[in-house]
């Protein structure tokens, strides 16, 4: 797993703000709420920075470093979709179907040969999904999507740093926070 103690990052830099841009409106094409987007992408950028196709010395895989019955799933998913796991569209149709469809196409039936203990739980990531979606702020949802979503306990101590590039994020969409770096703040007029 690629943890922000090990590679030294901090709150989301200004040079990734338009990749979390893009990501957050990717995730809104596909049915999920701005705040719920931001949310999702503070952890994204604490799992991964943004590569779909980031592998853990651990196994873990993609923006979401899945592991274990998740990571199956996300694989046959992928093989379902005749794609590759690394793709970035296959990971954001699949964090849909895991966080807000139970593990279910659209036609109804499970993705094929998922693991059994995902079938006997499908909904379990969308209950998950749902009570961390439920805080007041955008800090307090990408906390929740942490512990509740990733699992990740404290996460090496990331937890603020979730919250408050999931907030940097928001700022940025929202005009209310400018990048430091932003060339269009340089121009002489």
């Amino acid at each position: 797993r690629i943890l922000l103690n090990e590679t030294k990052q901090s709150v989301i830099t200004d040079e990734y703000l338009n990749k979390a841009k893009n990501f957050v409106s990717k995730l809104m094409g596909r049915g999920f709420t701005l705040d719920q987007s931001c949310a999702m992408a503070g952890n994204v950028w604490a799992e991964s920075k943004f590569d779909p196709a980031i592998k853990s010395p651990n196994g873990a895989i993609g923006f979401l470093q899945w592991l274990s019955d998740r990571k199956k799933a996300l694989i046959s998913y992928a093989e379902h979709k005749e794609s590759e796991w690394s793709s970035e569209s296959i990971q954001i149709d699949f964090m849909v179907i895991e966080l807000k469809d139970g593990y279910k196409l659209n036609n109804g039936k499970y993705i094929p040969n998922l693991p059994k203990s995902i079938k006997s739980s499908d909904e379990y990531e969308v209950k998950n999904f749902n009570s961390a979606m439920k805080g007041d702020t955008i800090p307090q949802k990408a906390h929740n999507f942490a512990v509740k979503v990733e699992r990740c306990g404290d996460c090496d101590g990331t937890l603020n740093i979730r919250s408050q590039s999931a907030k940097r994020i928001h700022d940025y969409i929202s005009g209310k926070y400018v990048p430091k770096n932003n060339k269009e703040n340089n121009l002489i007029i």
